[in-house]
């Protein structure tokens, strides 16, 4: 992959990115590439607060998307809870995450790692255990080299269900091993978002 050296390689990549606003649209599959260029935006929007004295306003990340590949998922997630670290208050928000539409499977995990996140009432979620390559079937339904990549998402989850109110016990039950849909009252019930729109 080449890398990316303006702004406007950079909008093509990540559908589009909105330097004065500092918001980003998910607006595709979540791939390498799309991990790579978002990772390049946040650090380029961190950059401006620290190197160059901007006024800290939060990143807006907009989300309508089926999800795509749990590394890269995990990837931008990492992003999102370290763009934290070079903030003078953890208390005001930081990335905003807003789901405008859909946020199924990892682009529901790239939600909810948000500092602040809201959701349209026309939008939906939906949490699963990951899929293999095929798509076709969960892992649970594999019998043969689950354990780490089990233990890897329940970790993961784990972590970003430590500001909710579900654990990943109960997701267990809830998911019941299949996909978990859930409305924007749902979702605030879960306290999965903070707010709907």
């Amino acid at each position: 992959m080449q890398p990316i050296e303006s702004e406007e390689q950079l909008n093509e990549s990540v559908n589009y990115i909105d330097y004065t606003t500092k918001t980003i649209y998910i607006y595709d599959e979540i791939d390498n590439e799309l991990a790579c260029n978002v990772s390049i935006a946040l650090q380029k929007f961190k950059r401006s607060y620290i190197m160059e004295g901007e006024i800290r306003k939060p990143v807006t990340i907009k989300i309508n998307s089926n999800g795509g590949s749990m590394c890269d998922t995990l990837a931008i997630v990492s992003d999102i809870l370290n763009f934290y670290d070079n903030w003078l208050s953890k208390d005001e928000p930081h990335i905003i995450t807003d789901i405008t539409g859909i946020a199924y499977s990892g682009a529901a995990m790239i939600a909810i790692a948000g500092h602040s996140v809201r959701m349209s009432q026309l939008g939906m979620m939906m949490l699963h255990y990951p899929l293999w390559a095929d798509g076709t079937k969960s892992l649970v339904e594999h019998e043969i080299d689950t354990k780490i990549t089990r233990e890897h998402f329940e970790r993961a989850m784990s972590l970003l269900f430590k500001a909710t109110n579900l654990t990943i016990q109960k997701f267990k039950v809830l998911a019941n091993n299949k996909e978990v849909y859930l409305s924007p009252k749902e979702a605030l019930k879960y306290n999965l978002i903070d707010n709907i729109y």
